[in-house]
């Protein structure tokens, strides 16, 4: 990934020299329990000074989760739907929140997802934000979250929804429809650097899946971690303030941001 991590340097370097600043959040899905994976995850984000928002599945949470978080640094965890479960009818994307139900029956779910959550979780680590799984959701839930509670949106890049602060994942490195390992380094790193020179203000999110890690995929976070972290162009946004109730009228954060080809399942 050589040629790829000098691409994002470059254009990282021309940011600064512009004096723009590239702004970075990091999101991991699919957080039930604590494990060894997610604490070598949470070293990782400590180790390079990096918060990070896990997207927890409401009817999954355990209660080992919430003993692990409270000895964590900068982790916030956000509603990941309710039960991760596929309501497409075969031959259909998966979402458990797509089209294919009545939108009562949506909004209920949604609902329930944040009282579970609520129930099972430290109220100062849960934030307010909804997590559609695999980042598929009808248009028509999205206007009905914040009479729900919610605060906040994230999935992959779409239109700002009133009431709610949209911060979008553009960036995951798992190759989903073939090997399920890293998607080819350099490609991942040549599409960022073209993406920051393009609009160096609109967020990097990257959508990490801890549980299903292999080797490739952790090497590639850890490095893509070091290349940001140090470079003086670059913050890293904290979810608590990237989701604050102080930036819900400014609309979406991150909502018209190409949609990267790695960030569609999530």
């Amino acid at each position: 990934m050589r040629f790829g991590v000098i691409a994002l340097r470059e254009a990282l370097d021309e940011a600064a020299a512009s004096s723009r600043r590239v702004r970075f959040w990091w999101r991991d899905d699919d957080v039930v329990a604590a494990t060894p994976a997610l604490d070598r995850l949470i070293a990782l984000a400590e180790a390079h000074d990096a918060p990070l928002l896990l997207a927890a599945i409401p009817s999954g949470i355990e209660p080992s989760l919430g003993v692990r978080l409270t000895s964590a640094k900068s982790v916030r965890v956000a509603v990941h739907g309710l039960a991760h479960h596929d309501h497409a009818p075969p031959g259909e994307k998966a979402a458990e929140f797509g089209p294919h139900r009545p939108l009562d029956a949506r909004v209920a779910d949604a609902a329930a997802g944040l009282r579970i959550a609520q129930e099972r979780l430290p109220e100062a680590l849960l934030l307010p934000v909804f997590v559609p799984p695999w980042n598929r959701f009808a248009p028509d839930l999205a206007a009905a979250l914040p009479g729900l509670g919610y605060r906040g949106l994230s999935a992959v890049p779409g239109p700002a929804i009133p009431g709610l602060v949209r911060a979008d994942a553009t960036l995951d490195p798992i190759d989903w429809r073939g090997t399920r390992s890293v998607r080819d380094p350099d490609d991942l790193l040549r599409d960022l650097a073209a993406g920051i020179t393009r609009d160096p203000s609109r967020p990097v999110g990257l959508l990490t899946h801890h549980r299903v890690h292999d080797a490739a995929i952790w090497a590639f976070v850890a490095d893509l971690l070091a290349v940001l972290r140090d470079h003086p162009a670059v913050t890293c946004l904290d979810p608590q303030s990237l989701f604050s109730g102080a930036m819900v009228e400014t609309g979406a954060v991150a909502s018209n941001l190409p949609v990267s080809p790695a960030a569609r399942t999530g």
